[in-house]
């Protein structure tokens, strides 16, 4: 009774702070000792909030997925717990389930949601709905419409963006390397898009406001992540208020919309049929062949595509390119190596590359791949979830129940020395001939399996002719750029933690 009086005569916010600090008392409590997943190895603080990993991620700058996961797998073994409802797994069979056939592992919505397209193909949970999609847009990236979209859209592009950068060797300006690659996939994959570049290309300093704001749509992802409700905030104001700035995701959605619009418009105007080529991506998507159970899709479903296929084509490829320059220019044996590598070709009467020969490079292509296992790709998390009965993880007897919020981190695989021998070493010799050969099944920066990255082609085409086309005609230097600037971080994609400015300087051809 004298408890009852004690409480009632409280003022009302201490009772409702009270209240609200015993129940957080008791979720913690639950989370560490009695969730289902309690038995899993992990840092205390880790089971008890998200905002472990969130801190690492957003205040510690992209800093979870490279530098503290590897550092609890060192700690507590191949299976750790690193938030309330997530489990990191580090097994070569697990691996290959988690990739296998018709989704047994299906995409966790809570996280993907959060991008805020959830009517494109990368975020179709449902087999049935999502294969017909994929079959609809995999010719749009088969190596024969690459080997097409490289004559009309990736080499002109890049003889354009080679343009401009002899522009700033010849003023020695410095030049914002990381600005000027991502313009240059802005405009390759909304060109392959619709027919219609961006334009980023022809901005004085490729590095306008324009640019950065697109560039923080997934340098905010983080915070998407973690509060999924933002992103869909955001995307009912901007449909509300279609003109209303609400930063990158406003600027790419509306820009975005103008790309399907242009498309439709075009669809409109022609007599494409069915059975005709598509020229673009989105000529593809406007006339599906339904004999082959390809879908009508709607203006949503348009937009959403269009906005991953931009999210998936920029950063991924540019900052790989980035991180091979950089890497380049502070490893002059390797940088003579792939040099010497390409000027044994010889350009055609166009001034191009022939492709086939620049991609049969034996050290070019091991440079390549090596800078995809050292730098991984899509370094963040991809999580899905254990299907019904759970698993038992095979390497350590640990069992997973279902529903468990599962990812399996490429970075664990790039630097196990169970498969890559001195996998701390960059040495791309590692993969020329029959063992590197060997290798490629754990190279793992476009994914595996039926969902591998719909781009691969695309994003190989590139980084081939880009890379050629650099170590020929520039030289490239660094310019107030350490090495601070260029440790990476988790946007998704992996990125630098800084800008790289360079300065260029013309070589004989």
């Amino acid at each position: 009774m004298l408890l009852l009086t004690l409480v009632t005569s409280l003022p009302s916010w201490m009772l409702l702070f009270g209240s609200f600090l015993i129940y957080w008392i008791i979720k913690i409590v639950y989370r560490i000792w009695f969730h289902p997943l309690a038995h899993v190895p992990g840092p205390k603080i880790a089971a008890a909030t998200h905002l472990y990993h969130f801190y690492h991620n957003a205040f510690n700058k992209g800093q979870f997925v490279p530098y503290i996961l590897p550092g609890l797998h060192e700690k507590y073994g191949r299976v750790v717990r690193f938030s309330p409802d997530e489990v990191d797994v580090h097994d070569v069979d697990v691996i290959q389930s988690f990739y296998a056939h018709k989704f047994a592992f299906k995409k966790d919505a809570k996280f993907w949601d959060a991008f805020g397209i959830p009517r494109s193909s990368g975020l179709l949970y449902d087999y049935s709905e999502w294969r017909p999609r994929r079959n609809l847009l995999n010719p749009m990236f088969s190596k024969q419409s690459i080997n097409t979209a490289t004559n009309s859209v990736i080499y002109p592009m890049i003889e354009k963006f080679i343009n401009r950068l002899q522009e700033f060797a010849d003023s020695n300006k410095v030049l914002p390397m990381d600005g000027a690659l991502y313009c240059l996939t802005v405009d390759i994959i909304t060109e392959y898009t619709c027919g219609k570049a961006w334009g980023f290309l022809s901005e004085p300093g490729m590095d306008s406001a324009k640019l950065q704001s697109v560039r923080w749509l997934t340098a905010g992802s983080p915070y998407s992540i973690e509060f999924p409700w933002l992103k869909k905030v955001v995307l009912r104001l901007h449909k509300t208020f279609p003109k209303l700035n609400l930063g990158g995701y406003s600027v790419t959605r509306r820009a975005a919309v103008e790309t399907v619009e242009h498309a439709l418009a075009l669809n409109a105007g022609n007599s494409q049929k069915v059975n005709s080529k598509p020229k673009y991506i989105l000529d593809a998507l406007l006339n599906p062949d339904h004999s082959k159970n390809f879908p009508t899709l709607g203006f949503d479903d348009l937009l959403d595509e269009a906005m991953m296929l931009f999210a998936g084509g920029t950063d991924t490829t540019a900052h790989m390119v980035l991180f091979s320059i950089w890497r380049l220019c502070i490893d002059p044996d390797t940088r003579k190596k792939v040099t010497a590598d390409v000027r044994t070709l010889v350009r055609g009467s166009d001034g191009r590359f022939i492709v086939a020969e620049v991609e049969q490079l034996p050290y070019l292509s091991a440079f390549i791949k090596e800078m995809l296992r050292c730098y991984y790709g899509a370094i963040g998390r991809t999580p899905r979830l254990v299907p019904a009965g759970g698993i038992t993880v095979p390497s350590t007897g640990t069992f997973l129940p279902a529903g468990t919020r599962l990812s399996t981190a490429f970075i664990s695989y790039h630097t196990d020395p169970d498969l890559f021998v001195e996998p701390h070493l960059f040495r791309p010799e590692r993969w020329i001939g029959a063992p590197g050969k060997a290798l490629e099944k754990w190279l793992l920066s476009f994914g595996k399996g039926e969902r591998i990255c719909l781009g691969i082609n695309l994003a190989y085409r590139e980084m081939y002719l880009l890379l050629a086309e650099l170590v020929t005609r520039f030289e490239i230097e660094p310019y107030q750029t350490t090495a601070k600037d260029m440790e990476m971080i988790d946007q998704l994609a992996v990125a630098p933690r800084g800008r790289f400015k360079v300065l260029l300087k013309s070589k004989e051809l």
